[in-house]
């Protein structure tokens, strides 16, 4: 991949954690409220906290992996850029 490709990626990768990271901010506020309760709400909640926190901890795994392929982008930009250079790889 080249390195415009693999900054895209990086881009997408932490586009994504930010929607995973807060797919469940509405549905954790409902279930929060004293004014929504059922028979089982306290089991719900505990539910939706778990499945919140699982969200945001795969929203931090993205980003970590974001970091990875940037850090590959910067990698083979130095590449690129060496060989546009020299007209050989280092």
């Amino acid at each position: 991949m080249t390195s415009e490709q693999l900054f895209a990626r990086a881009r997408q990768l932490e586009t994504l954690a930010d929607d995973v990271e807060t797919v469940l901010d509405g549905v954790s506020a409902t279930a929060a409220s004293p004014l929504w309760d059922c028979p089982h709400a306290d089991d719900v909640r505990g539910q939706v906290w778990t499945y919140r926190n699982a969200a945001q901890a795969a929203a931090r795994d993205l980003r970590h992996r974001a970091g990875r392929v940037r850090a590959d982008a910067w990698a083979a930009q130095a590449r690129e850029r060496e060989l546009a250079t020299t007209g050989a790889p280092q």
